[in-house]
């Protein structure tokens, strides 16, 4: 397995050792968070959508144009991402949908919780490591699998313990 741990320093002793989340863990915790906001997106769009008709604001015509357009979909779900993902992991949770069913948590340091600030700051530049993947490569060259938005933003991916909430 694929877990390193964190050394403590001689003030920490009481506190239990810190697991990094590996590529996989978070990875699936990804492709979760991914699915929620489509459905999201998809419920959201036609509440929208559903009104704005009722409304005569836009035709249904033109409605089903925009449903039907691949670019629109991405744009509402990189920003629905925008609210979603550091809103979610500003939370006391330190964690979004997908980051709770796979028991990993966002952290500043060690186990503080990241600010709504930093929590965006990490997104968009997440947003950017989605290029190519190339962000999401640097989990495999570093001692506590910092991504590349993670080490710009300085914040950890951790699992869950026990004892440590």
């Amino acid at each position: 397995m694929d877990i390193e741990l964190e050394e403590l320093d001689v003030l920490d002793l009481d506190r239990p050792k810190i697991i990094y989340a590996g590529f996989v863990r978070r990875c699936l915790s990804f492709i979760t968070d991914v699915v929620f906001l489509v459905i999201f997106s998809v419920i959201l769009t036609l509440i929208m959508g559903y009104s704005l008709v009722n409304l005569l604001i836009i035709t249904s015509e033109r409605f089903q144009q925009i449903f039907m357009n691949p670019l629109y979909w991405v744009q509402i779900i990189l920003f629905t991402s925008l609210f979603y993902f550091p809103l979610m992991q500003a939370s006391n949770s330190k964690a979004t949908f997908g980051n709770l069913i796979f028991r990993i948590r966002v952290v500043h340091s060690t186990d503080k919780r990241i600010s709504v600030k930093r929590g965006l700051k990490r997104q968009l530049i997440s947003i950017v490591s989605l290029i190519g993947f190339i962000g999401y490569f640097f989990i495999f060259f570093t001692n506590k699998k910092q991504t590349m938005h993670d080490m710009f933003s300085g914040t950890y991916v951790i699992n869950k313990q026990k004892n440590l909430w």
